[in-house]
C-alpha cells in the first residue's frame, strides 16, 4: 500500500466505520479472504454496479476517468472493463505496479483503516 501504508505503521482498524454507511471509494479498508486467512489492507477503486476499466493507469469508473491524489505513480497498468457485482467492491493498492486487484464482499470488509506514524 505504499505510500499510503509503510511498514513501522500503527494501523487502527475501525470496525464500525461502515455501521452507517457503505464503503466508500478512496476508503482504505481491511478484509479476509479466506475465515482465519491474514487481514489484507487495499483502497475500495470501485463500487457494486459500476463498471471499472484501466487505462495506461488511469482508473475509469462508467467511462470517465477518476482523480487518485494518494498514487505517486499510475504506470501502465491495464485491466479490461468489467462491472462491478452487487455487493462488491473492487479494491487495489496503491503500489499499482505490483499490487493485486480483488473483489471483495460486503461482508467480508472488516473495517475502515487509520494509520499513523509512530
Amino acid at each position: 500500500m505504499e505510500p499510503t501504508c509503510y511498514d513501522g505503521q500503527i494501523g487502527l482498524l475501525n470496525s464500525l466505520a461502515f455501521v452507517w454507511h457503505a464503503p466508500r471509494r478512496g476508503d482504505v479498508v481491511g478484509f479476509r479472504m479466506e475465515e482465519r486467512g491474514p487481514i489484507i489492507v487495499k483502497r475500495v477503486i470501485g463500487l457494486p454496479g459500476e463498471r471499472i476499466a484501466i487505462h495506461c493507469g488511469t482508473v475509469l469508473i462508467n467511462g470517465k476517468s477518476i482523480t487518485e491524489p494518494y498514487l505517486e505513480a499510475t504506470g501502465a497498468w491495464e485491466w479490461p472493463e468489467e462491472t462491478v457485482g452487487d455487493n462488491i467492491y473492487f479494491v487495489s493498492g496503491d503500489n499499482r505496479s505490483i499490487s493485486q486487484q480483488f473483489r471483495v464482499e460486503g461482508g467480508k470488509v472488516l473495517g475502515k483503516l487509520y494509520t499513523w506514524h509512530p
